[in-house]
């Protein structure tokens, strides 16, 4: 009976590694997917702030082009 309880506890310890093990594969992934999508959420915000910045140096480019100051004179103001 003692021997079947051991070997009941070994198996035990060998499922908990194997789960233990199990899990920190997942957090890993986890984790890897986790940076993966914040650095594609990051290159789509530098991508657009770019843009916003090169549309609104190429208006005031064009205003420039048609004579029309892009600066707020003080008497204006």
């Amino acid at each position: 009976m003692e021997e079947w309880h051991q070997k009941g506890v070994e198996n035990w310890k060998k499922n908990m590694t194997v789960k233990r093990e199990r899990e920190a594969n997942q957090l890993e992934f986890d984790y890897k997917q986790a940076e993966k999508f914040n650095a594609v959420a990051l290159d789509k915000l530098d991508a657009a702030s770019r843009e916003v910045n090169d549309g609104i140096d190429q208006f005031e480019s064009t205003l420039m082009s048609q004579g029309i100051n892009t600066k707020v004179q003080k008497d204006d103001a």
